[in-house]
């Protein structure tokens, strides 16, 4: 994975028409900027690379208002779940309550009349949990638990639900884990593991003639393997993961990534959203998750090295 690949891309997406996004895009960028946020954090270097954290969190915050605004507009159930959901971590994550009270509302009324199909039980329950996170009403730990109850039952001893596609039963996973953190409720973990370790193999070995749906499936397999195991332990899964999603952006992405803007110059020509699928925003916020976890290992490598020069010269 190539650093400079990627910056070329982040750059020539800073310059989108937020506005020109649809909803599935927004989410996606909205996890874009987060991640870079916590790259800049965790390596304040890198700050003036990618923006610094007032530009990053002004920028994030207008991505959150275009949402709250479209969430006027006419969507599926599935996009106001999602919508929700992002709108609520953005909440917590920058400790701005600008819209909460609109969103929890709209999040109530979802969560009183609509009855999930199989298939969007898992973003449900998901928002579930997050309404849990904010309110903290009992009422909504022990619903988000009855769904809960019922997957476990439903889950093979290897980890696997029969029938389920990869990409739901990914998600039912990050409600376990999302359940577990908000409650400190460890009763699922057994079931949460052996999921992990089941749904989390099977990456491909390269990103050349990958299809949208298979780099879906794949990019939810990558968030699990990021974000719930131990990244410590998986440096060379990471690693190739980075590696893969590359592949498939240089093959797949808009011609426009031909032609990336050097971010020095002054004419920075504004992008229309929908030249960049929320697929190719994903797999680019996957990009900074990986490129976080590799620059965090070289800076370890060369801090264990000084330190292991200067004990050798007895300093």
């Amino acid at each position: 994975m190539q650093k400079e690949f990627f910056d070329g891309l982040y750059h020539k997406i800073r310059h989108i028409k937020i506005r020109s996004c649809d909803v599935t895009g927004l989410i996606a960028l909205l996890h874009l900027y987060n991640n870079v946020n916590s790259l800049v954090s965790v390596i304040p270097c890198l700050g003036q690379e990618y923006g610094g954290h007032r530009i990053i969190a002004k920028r994030t915050k207008t991505i959150a208002g275009t949402m709250v605004a479209k969430m006027e507009a006419e969507m599926s159930v599935k996009e106001e779940i999602q919508c929700l959901e992002a709108l609520i971590d953005y909440s917590s994550r920058y400790i701005d309550y600008t819209w909460i009270d609109q969103v929890l509302e709209r999040a109530r009324l979802l969560l009183e009349k609509y009855i999930p199909t199989p298939g969007q039980e898992a973003d449900f329950c998901q928002l579930i949990c997050d309404c849990y996170y904010m309110v903290q009403e009992k009422e909504l730990a022990e619903r988000a638990k009855k769904i809960i109850v019922q997957w476990c039952l439903q889950q093979t001893n290897a980890g696997e639900w029969p029938g389920i596609d990869p990409v739901t039963a990914i998600k039912r996973l990050f409600v376990i884990d999302a359940y577990q953190t908000f409650t400190w409720d460890l009763d699922f973990d057994t079931f949460r593991q052996k999921g992990i370790d089941c749904y989390r193999n099977d990456l491909p070995m390269n990103g050349a003639g990958l299809s949208e749906e298979q780099v879906d499936i794949y990019f939810h397999k990558a968030v699990l393997l990021l974000f719930i195991n131990n990244p410590r332990t998986e440096r060379k899964r990471i690693e190739h993961l980075g590696t893969v999603l590359e592949q498939y952006l240089k093959e797949s992405g808009p011609h426009s990534f031909k032609c990336i803007n050097d971010p020095n110059k002054k004419n920075k020509k504004k992008l229309n959203g929908k030249d960049f699928s929320a697929v190719t925003l994903n797999c680019l916020s996957i990009l900074a998750a990986c490129l976080l976890e590799q620059l965090g290992w070289e800076c370890e490598e060369r801090m264990t090295s000084l330190q292991f020069r200067l004990e050798s010269s007895g300093i």
